[in-house]
């Protein structure tokens, strides 16, 4: 057996839901990433987005990449900074909230991130990668794809897109604070 069939046998199997196949394309440091767009609930400008709740036991905001809380229309989402979970430095311009599989269960999250450049289909050159790409999270880029025509005009971005598989961004380590801002939100209810 290979290395990577022992890592695709020894990764846990985590069911991403089907997927339209649109994408929502965001800047995130020098990399253009992809979402699955029927997994985003919505987009917001940093300037739009309520202030954070910190998080649970916690006077002040939390540190990256944990940062709290967001309650938008009285959803709460554990609140967390993109760049900081791929180690990638950027400008924190948008707010992605999406839903999506963390630790067997459907929770409501949101990411904070650079500018949203557009939604539609993934490019027709894209290319699948190795499952090792990401040794903290198996899996989570899914494939490379060219972004040569949605990063046009954006000085450094990277002429290169990843798509992220949002159902293998957090590890164990973070599902413990996840499931703490899930269970504030409910109290609050």
């Amino acid at each position: 057996m290979s290395a990577a069939a022992d890592v695709a046998a020894a990764t846990p199997r985590t069911e991403a839901p089907a997927s339209t196949g649109l994408r929502v394309f965001l800047a995130c440091g020098e990399w253009v990433l992809a979402f699955p767009a029927d997994a985003v609930a919505r987009l917001l400008s940093v300037d739009e987005a309520p202030a954070l709740l910190p998080p649970s036991g916690s006077p002040s905001p939390g540190r990256e990449p944990h940062l709290g809380r967001l309650v938008v229309e009285g959803k709460v989402h554990s609140a967390w900074d993109l760049g900081s979970l791929l180690g990638l430095r950027g400008p924190a311009e948008a707010w992605l909230l999406l839903r999506s599989r963390v630790g067997g269960r459907d929770v409501d999250l949101a990411l904070r991130t650079g500018p949203c450049l557009s939604v539609g289909p993934l490019p027709p050159r894209s290319e699948r990668l190795p499952l090792s790409l990401s040794r903290e999270r198996t899996g989570l880029f899914g494939q490379a794809f060219v972004a040569e025509g949605i990063a046009r005009g954006r000085a450094g971005l990277s002429f290169v897109g990843l798509v992220v598989e949002p159902h293998r961004l957090f590890g164990e380590d973070s599902v413990a604070a996840i499931d703490q801002d899930q269970a504030e939100g409910s109290l609050a209810e």
